[in-house]
């Protein structure tokens, strides 16, 4: 019988130096529920520094708030389901657009200009983090048995391989 070594690819937060794309969604959560409580909390004080000072943008800032909270409850939950980071990169998108229409009647430019640069360092920081998942658990929709919470990160089986046969 050959005793023949198998070797496995290593993930994500098994390479060296990355910190692994499950700490990242952890933290992508920490921060969404920052964010959001400082939206939903002052969102006319946000407002009045993007320089749109009016009700619809402070509505506006406010909704973006209470999304980015169940952005965040989400990704606490299930930091490793990849769909819960997808879910920020199309709010970051929606974000970026949002910011995009108040350029046009902003006071202040330079505070818009950087509001938009932390959106696009989001979203660069939410789609790797999100392949990287992608990556380590080979799907985006990972599969659910029945009364399993979407949310939460689901037991990860590996298929079984017969070795005899390679």
């Amino acid at each position: 019988m050959d005793n023949k070594v198998f070797a496995t690819p290593m993930s994500a937060s098994d390479q060296p130096g990355a910190i692994g794309a499950k700490k990242a969604g952890l933290g992508l959560g920490y921060f969404s529920i920052a964010l959001g409580l400082a939206e939903v909390a002052a969102p006319g004080r946000l407002a009045r520094l993007l320089g749109v000072e009016n009700d619809t943008a402070k509505k506006t800032i406010f909704a973006f708030g209470l999304r980015e909270l169940l952005a965040g409850v989400a990704l606490l939950r299930g930091p490793a389901v990849s769909t819960n980071v997808w879910n920020r990169v199309i709010g970051d998108m929606i974000d970026a657009g949002v910011l995009g229409l108040a350029a046009r009647s902003s006071t202040r430019k330079r505070s818009l200009a950087l509001a938009g640069g932390v959106v696009a360092g989001a979203f660069v920081a939410d789609v790797l983090t999100a392949r990287a998942l992608d990556r380590e658990t080979g799907r985006t929709f990972p599969r659910l048995k029945r009364n399993e919470d979407p949310l939460v990160e689901p037991e990860f089986t590996p298929e079984p391989h017969d070795f005899a046969a390679a």
